[in-house]
């Protein structure tokens, strides 16, 4: 009499199974709960958690993977069929359920919001003498530090080239003369007009420990092209000009 060919499932001892079944669990758990968690800090903390980048985006990859390689356990291990789950398979069930309902109701309630944590927007014009000014609009919160860097390249990326702070948070519309600061900001070593010249683009971005606002990038080409009054905003071909009083409306919509 022919011997049944046995399947993959009847090969494993029940113990063997059952390991098979809580290590899936278990990894779908660890997955949704990372899942939850990023969702949750990069709403409440976007600047300290970080954005989307080559490291974050791998372990939510992984997280997915952990999900998908899960369900391919427990179907490899027969664990999918409710007629051999013992009271404690019926719990870890319930738990993979509420932690996906969760990540889903989290997603929902809490989108992801790319301008997180910015809360104005910064500009430049010229004084009558071609000054570089930094105009900042800072619709809500404060911010205390102002920095410019130099563009990337090699081998030096983001040369720091001068940072300002300020005595106390800044709110509101705030004019910064980089070669001249005025009282209330402190500096170490303030832009000079040789350095900016020689700089093919400069990057000046405003921040406090808990929020920035959007930068803004010019070069001395686009300042002597200004006139006073006159706010560039935004960067590359983004780049808009408008009067001070239209950047300061449009910035806090």
């Amino acid at each position: 009499m022919p011997e049944r060919e046995t399947g993959p499932n009847e090969s494993r001892s029940p113990r063997a199974q059952r390991w098979i079944r809580w290590v899936a669990v278990a990894v779908m758990v660890v997955g949704l709960l990372w899942l939850i968690v990023d969702r949750l800090l990069a709403g409440y903390y976007p600047l300290r958690w970080g954005g989307p980048n080559i490291g974050g985006g791998l372990l939510i990859l992984l997280c997915y993977a952990a999900l998908i390689g899960g369900v391919t356990a427990l179907w490899a291990s027969d664990g999918l069929h409710p007629r051999t789950w013992s009271t404690w398979s019926w719990g870890a069930a319930v738990m993979v359920v509420v932690l996906l309902i969760g990540y889903i109701a989290v997603r929902i309630i809490q989108p992801r919001d790319e301008d997180a944590g910015r809360i104005g927007r910064m500009g430049v014009t010229v004084t009558t003498q071609g000054e570089p000014i930094l105009v900042m609009m800072v619709c809500r919160g404060s911010i205390d530090r102002v920095r410019v860097v130099g563009p990337n390249r090699t081998p030096q990326f983001n040369e720091e080239l001068a940072t300002y702070t300020s005595v106390d948070p800044v709110s509101g519309y705030q004019e910064l003369n980089l070669l001249d600061p005025s009282v209330g900001w402190q500096t170490g070593s303030p832009l000079t007009q040789s350095t900016l010249d020689g700089q093919m683009l400069v990057i000046a971005s405003a921040r406090s420990d808990k929020a920035v606002l959007t930068d803004v990038s010019f070069s001395s080409e686009d300042l002597r092209s200004l006139t006073p009054g006159l706010v560039q905003s935004a960067s590359g071909q983004w780049a808009q000009r408008r009067p001070v009083d239209e950047f300061r409306a449009a910035a806090c919509p």
